[in-house]
């Protein structure tokens, strides 16, 4: 698997490189990097696979339509750039496509939500399991709790509610203040239109698990 070359020396552009360029193509690089290493891991969850082929077709493309239209680099080093980013996105469309063909042939799903009924008015309790929930939310998975929600089709209501009778709570991932304020910062460079929620969706996407109001604070 090809690796993205490096940025020419300053000696082949016809001007030098402006900052915001270079942060970009460093978090492009960084990104890359982290999907390589995840398709080398095949038990790798197919769920985060997918998120990371959709950042793969929208900030990725969009580094490289930057780094095209900014007339500092030669066609050919551009092509090589976005041939690397197709190369790893046909690579994990492969992947997503074994982990489910494996799961249709060999795992049976159970729903993790039982319902029950009172027997009175009102909607009936719905009760995620607790061992389910806890891997769902173990620092390995990192799925969020919204997601956790979609897939389960219960209210993100309901999961805290479940997490508090079970005692289950989320694990954070360990960045000081400056590590966060330097992922946003690098972030907005590229997409400096994006809300708090797609700033929220770029560190899910890699598996981060930080508070929200620690990403507010620093947007």
């Amino acid at each position: 698997m090809t690796c993205l070359p490096k940025l020419p020396p300053m000696s082949e552009t016809p001007r030098p490189v402006p900052g915001p360029i270079q942060l970009a193509f460093n978090m492009l690089r960084m990104n890359v990097n982290h999907c390589r290493s995840r398709i080398k891991n095949e038990e790798d969850d197919p769920i985060r696979i997918k998120t990371l082929r959709d950042w793969l077709l929208l900030d990725a493309t969009q580094v490289i339509h930057a780094l095209h239209h900014s007339g500092l680099f030669s066609k050919d080093w551009v092509n090589q750039c976005a041939a690397v980013v197709v190369q790893l996105r046909v690579l994990m469309l492969h992947m997503i496509d074994s982990a489910q063909e494996m799961e249709s042939n060999m795992v049976e799903y159970t729903n993790p939500v039982a319902t029950y009924s009172s027997g009175q008015q009102g909607c009936p309790t719905k009760v995620i399991d607790p061992q389910w929930l806890s891997e769902a939310l173990s620092p390995n998975r990192r799925i969020s709790v919204t997601e956790i929600a979609s897939t389960t089709n219960v209210s993100c209501m309901t999961v805290y509610q479940n997490m508090k009778k079970h005692g289950i709570a989320c694990q954070w991932t360990a960045l000081d203040d400056e590590q966060v304020d330097n992922v946003v910062h690098q972030y907005q460079i590229r997409r400096p239109q994006a809300g708090h929620g797609y700033v929220m969706g770029h560190f899910r996407a890699f598996g981060i698990q930080i508070q929200q109001s620690r990403i507010t604070a620093s947007i």
